[in-house]
């Protein structure tokens, strides 16, 4: 998995969601639900790899719906994992070691 802008990497598993895999990598990622797709400030804009991510559940579609900026190419990193071989890019400002 790569974060851009600033370049962070990380491996991840389907256990793991994308925040959970980058909580464990040492990264700090913008949050104030903790994991609980209650409040999207952890929403990432999917450059590249889409289809390496979970399917969009119901909790999800419903925190994305709500958000401000509706785009699509959105996803919550409490939510997404990666469930397909290869790398995911995203874009997430803020991400960045602890």
């Amino acid at each position: 998995m790569v974060v851009e802008p600033g370049g962070e990497r990380f491996s991840s598993n389907a256990d793991d969601s994308v925040i959970e895999a980058a909580w464990r990598a040492g990264l700090s990622w913008p949050t104030t639900c903790w994991g609980q797709a209650d409040c999207g400030a952890c929403a990432m804009e999917i450059v590249d790899g889409r289809e390496l991510l979970s399917a969009v559940g119901e909790l999800e579609a419903a925190r994305l719906a709500d958000l401000p900026r509706r785009q699509a190419g959105r996803r919550l990193a409490c939510q997404a994992r990666v469930v397909g071989e290869g790398t995911v890019t995203v874009r997430k400002p803020g991400v960045r070691p602890r």
